[in-house]
């Protein structure tokens, strides 16, 4: 269908929403909510703040389905060579810091 993109896949297939070579920039949040110690009650208008928040992805080092409850097993780093790993890393720090002066 003309128009209609593919959808995103990190290296093993597995559809993803943040581009692995990317970086997310979402302008205009705001946080309207106080801390845990308030119970998270509801700021004051002129408390509210507005900001940019950057989101990235990290490869996942576990089981491809692994919950936050399971520990990482397997041999370090899953299969991915520690060189490879921290290529990947610098390469997504690059681009966060990209996105951060594109955002002001």
């Amino acid at each position: 269908v003309e128009g209609e993109e593919e959808p995103l896949t990190d290296a093993r297939g597995k559809r993803v929403w943040i581009p692995e070579d990317g970086v997310l920039v979402c302008e205009g949040i705001r946080v309207f909510r106080g801390s845990a110690e308030s119970c998270f009650a509801m700021l004051e208008e002129r408390d509210i703040v507005e900001l940019t928040v950057l989101a990235m992805s990290l490869p996942n080092l576990g089981p491809c389905y692994a919950t936050a409850k399971q520990g990482i097993q397997g041999p370090p780093l899953g299969d991915m060579l520690p060189s490879a790993y921290e290529a990947r890393v610098r390469q997504k720090f690059e681009t966060v810091l990209q996105g951060a002066a594109s955002a002001g």
